[in-house]
């Protein structure tokens, strides 16, 4: 893509202009070490760095043009200056402008909440393309602009707006119909500004947690940019060019009913809110009946008044709510029959990262969720102490540098989520520390990890069970420690406080019996 730079001026309402020339822009960013020749850098003042130090980097790898707050010391020549008042909230909307509003040709969803958008990104992605709809994603875990889906190497939940809109280009240069973009409170914060020229056509919201106050400072905040999101649907209809076809899009929101702060949402917009709950029946599309096991949830389903029985293979009971708000998200966008939609639900996968089984042989099975917060374990250690005949054990961490000021100077700490999984019968947590406080290494959380594994494996009671480790009982009946777990104490000592990498949660096989279940 190749735009004049006329293009950047005119998307900018507030500049002032230095050295202009005639001059063309073969692409963006706000990394010197990603610019190319031809490129617009945008100088950006972070928290812990200035671009506005790396300018002379980006102008020799062949930046054409800088876009800055502050005034420079030096203005080269042929470089075009571009001055604004925020850099940052200068980037959307002139990545808008340079790749040509691609949200204006795409069917655009936007999905929010503190818990579970990756997934519902994922499911109505899946979902729609199941039922013949050309459908691409952007999200934390993976994007897809294409026919492949691809690892998201930044795990930035939502990407800059430089980023944003070029992959929303890409799918339709890949005659993709439909984007679903996962949004976070920093996306659609007007500070940030990533999302601010996105035409969006329907939003969710999931849930709204205790998140980010290192951010928005107070949670109120954190709830209100979230809710922009719903704010910038339109209440009139609007035409879109799809695939070479003019649509009558009209906007909608769809929220969870069992949130509290559904109203609020609700509220924000002058578009319809549909609304999904797997506690009431009150809502537009509600679950009934629900029984889960290791592989997945069967329900009833009742939507549009009525009913249809349904299966999902998707681990942990939190995924029978994500499966409403996507069918309903789906059901609200296309024409398809409910009871096709539904037909296609067993279809569903996984995505990985969120409830991933690992399976090495183990004695014992081994699950890794993204769960980081005290409701994110409320919301998956249940389900699994139901399935766990044995014990459960949890080994997480904290990625550190949030809700810090909330908390008065200190970063969160693990203990809330670590109260949630001793609540649990038979549950013994593991907890690391934030990383800003401990730095992050491999072996402690490789020996955490370890450690985990090996209290899955050992048996304490009366009856031994073979051991990969080789312990025998004693003559008294008791179990002796494995060859190989004696130093588990002097582990528990060395580690106690090492960081925890990422959040897995162990819990031996009830079939196995291989670990003690009191």
């Amino acid at each position: 893509m190749e735009q004049p730079i006329t293009c950047i001026l005119d998307a900018l309402s507030e500049k002032k202009v230095r050295k202009m020339r005639s001059i063309t822009i073969k692409g963006l960013s706000y990394d010197s070490r990603h610019i190319h020749d031809g490129y617009a850098y945008f100088a950006l003042t972070g928290l812990h760095t200035d671009g506005h130090q790396y300018i002379e980097d980006a102008i020799k790898n062949g930046a054409v043009c800088i876009i800055h707050e502050h005034e420079l010391p030096h203005y080269h020549e042929p470089i075009v200056y571009i001055q604004v008042p925020n850099s940052r909230t200068a980037m959307s909307p002139v990545a808008a402008a340079f790749w040509e509003n691609p949200s204006r040709h795409l069917i655009t969803v936007g999905v929010t909440g503190t818990e579970g958008k990756s997934t519902m990104v994922a499911l109505i992605a899946q979902l729609l393309n199941l039922a013949g709809c050309k459908a691409g994603f952007i999200s934390t875990v993976a994007y897809k602009i294409g026919d492949e889906t691809l690892p998201n190497p930044e795990h930035q939940t939502t990407p800059e707006a430089t980023t944003i809109h070029e992959k929303l280009n890409a799918m339709l240069e890949n005659s993709l119909e439909y984007a679903v973009i996962e949004s976070s409170s920093h996306g659609l914060s007007k500070i940030m500004n990533r999302l601010g020229d996105v035409d969006f056509d329907a939003g969710l919201m999931t849930n709204v947690r205790h998140e980010h106050l290192e951010f928005h400072k107070t949670w109120e905040n954190y709830r209100n940019d979230k809710a922009n999101l719903f704010r910038m649907l339109e209440n009139q209809p609007k035409t879109k060019r799809i695939a070479g076809v003019s649509k009558t899009i009209n906007s909608f929101g769809v929220v969870c009913h069992d949130d509290p702060s559904s109203d609020y949402f609700k509220k924000c917009t002058e578009s319809p809110v549909y609304t999904y709950s797997v506690k009431t029946s009150t809502a537009d599309c509600w679950a009934s009946s629900i029984q889960t096991d290791p592989q997945g949830s069967t329900f009833l389903v009742t939507l549009d008044g009525k009913s249809y029985q349904a299966r999902i293979n998707l681990p942990g009971a939190f995924n029978v709510e994500n499966t409403l708000g996507a069918l309903l998200m789906v059901k609200r966008l296309t024409t398809i029959d409910s009871e096709v939609l539904i037909s296609l639900l067993p279809k569903l996968e996984p995505i990985t990262g969120r409830m991933t089984r690992i399976d090495m042989g183990q004695p014992f099975e081994v699950l890794v969720d993204y769960a980081h917060t005290p409701s994110s374990f409320e919301a998956i250690l249940p389900s699994l102490r139901e399935q766990t005949k044995a014990r459960l054990i949890c080994v997480f961490g904290s990625g550190g540098e949030r809700d810090g000021p909330a908390l008065h100077g200190r970063a969160r700490l693990p203990v809330p989520r670590g109260r949630r999984a001793a609540r649990l019968p038979r549950a013994r947590p593991h907890g690391g520390r934030d990383r800003d406080r401990h730095p992050r290494r491999g072996l402690e959380r490789e020996m955490r990890l370890r450690l985990a594994c090996r209290r899955a494996r050992l048996r304490r009671g009366r009856h031994a069970h073979p051991h990969p480790d080789g312990g025998r009982p004693d003559p008294a009946g008791r179990h002796r420690v494995p060859v190989g777990c004696r130093d588990v104490r002097r582990l528990r000592q060395r580690h106690r406080h090492a960081e925890g990498g990422g959040d897995a949660a162990l819990h031996p096989q009830a079939a196995g019996g291989t670990a003690r279940p009191g």
